[in-house]
């Protein structure tokens, strides 16, 4: 199994593109366009800041667009030719990457060097094109440079290629825990172990959330039997208190309902409360019905039938004085 790994499309690493070879170039208006070492230097010397790279110079049309395929920051006249480096804008770098632009064309002011000659003096902006005037200019991607600064280029295109294919396995295989010299094989066993682990994790996840979704269903479930015997609770201590109520012969509402209360807020202390009242009540209306009642301060006047009490004296006259009364 193989995997590619290299874009050829991709655009220099450096950032540095070619913008114009030495040579002469001809100009669809007629003129010649003498692109020489004075016309490098005065390029480079003209240069005061970023510089619009658009697509085919549509910027220079108003009917179109303006978009920026990238800026240029920076330019320097080379052995070779007029080079600029490009800050590229995510559209920039999707045209290359995909293989849709591959070179650059400058638009620039010129003198006139007379017999229809001119010499650029001025870059104005620049615009990625599949078609240049200006021949023989190396392509934007996989091209053979020299970096900035005189350092050695990448050589052939084949070497550089090589060379940034070796450099984004090292890459590669250093992200997925594997040597560095680790093959295209065992980088594309890794990116399957990875699809892999990635693939179980989703299905993992999925699974969790239908667990999720299960236990928040039975929660909700244990929520609603928890209201309901709160609900029947509730009823069953108004109930409770009521029987105590009309078991206590309490019948006044608002007495009624300060005794409820009472209960209901805390059933033992309310219900011996209600005790003590009835209790209290009932033992004031004994003693209210036995202060009713007539008192008899005296001993028993009963006298035995067999008891015969004799009279002497005064009283023995007196009762027979009595006697011989009822007698006539």
């Amino acid at each position: 199994m193989s995997l590619r790994l290299l874009n050829r499309f991709a655009p220099p690493v450096d950032g540095w593109i070619q913008i114009s070879p030495l040579g002469n170039f001809p100009h669809g208006s007629g003129v010649v366009q003498v692109v020489d070492a004075a016309a490098l230097q005065a390029l480079a010397n003209s240069y005061a800041g970023d510089l619009l790279l658009d697509f085919d110079h549509e910027s220079s049309d108003p009917t179109k667009r303006t978009t920026a395929a990238g800026w240029i920051d920076g330019v320097e006249a080379r052995a070779d030719g007029l080079w600029g480096h490009v800050r590229w804008s995510a559209a920039g770098e999707a045209a290359l990457a995909n293989g849709e632009y591959r070179y650059v064309s400058p638009v620039w002011d010129v003198e006139e060097l007379g017999g229809q000659q001119v010499r650029p003096m001025r870059l104005l902006e620049a615009g990625l094109t599949n078609k240049p005037n200006l021949k023989n200019l190396k392509p934007i991607s996989n091209r053979e440079h020299n970096a900035p600064g005189g350092e050695p280029g990448l050589g052939t295109t084949a070497e550089a290629a090589t060379k940034e294919k070796n450099e984004t396995m090292k890459l590669i295989n250093r992200a997925l825990d594997l040597s560095p010299d680790a093959s295209e094989e065992a980088a594309a066993a890794g990116i399957d172990k990875l699809k892999k682990e990635r693939a179980d994790a989703g299905t993992a996840l999925a699974n969790r959330e239908t667990e999720l979704t299960e236990v928040k269903t039975q929660l909700a479930n244990r929520a609603a039997e928890i209201t309901t015997l709160k609900s029947a609770i509730a009823a069953n201590d108004v109930a409770h208190a009521d029987s105590l109520l009309d078991a206590a012969g309490i019948t006044d509402a608002a007495e009624r309902g300060v005794f409820k209360a009472s209960i209901l807020a805390n059933r033992e202390q309310g219900s011996a409360m209600l005790k003590l009242t009835v209790a209290a009540r009932k033992e004031a209306a004994e003693l209210k019905a036995a202060a009713a009642k007539p008192l008899t301060n005296r001993e028993g006047a009963k006298t035995p039938a067999d008891t015969k009490t004799e009279l002497t004296g005064l009283a023995r006259t007196q009762a027979a004085f009595k006697a011989d009364k009822e007698a006539k």
